[in-house]
């Protein structure tokens, strides 16, 4: 396929590259222990998508957003927020 053109002053959309979100990640016996229980439930049932990686297991608590780059801003309030958490 040939390349779009593009026109002066109308620039293409951007795709979001970085997403920010407030998680919690489990220990790592948990995490083991979830991705045994992910396999286990994967061939009794006879799926076929792939389990998350351990590392990449979590509970997303607030989403933030999908971003072009990684706003500033909401990075800074984002970690004043989480420094208030016990």
């Amino acid at each position: 396929m040939p390349e779009q053109l593009l026109l002066p002053g109308i620039e293409p959309p951007v795709a979001p590259t970085d997403r920010l979100f407030f998680a919690l990640q489990p220990d790592a016996d948990a995490a083991a222990r979830i991705a045994s229980l992910a396999q286990t439930f994967r061939d009794a049932h006879e799926l076929k998508g792939k389990p998350l990686k351990t590392p990449h297991l979590h509970v997303t608590l607030h989403f933030l957003g999908d971003h072009v780059g990684l706003p500033q801003p909401l990075v800074a309030a984002a970690s004043q927020a989480a420094a208030r958490i016990a």
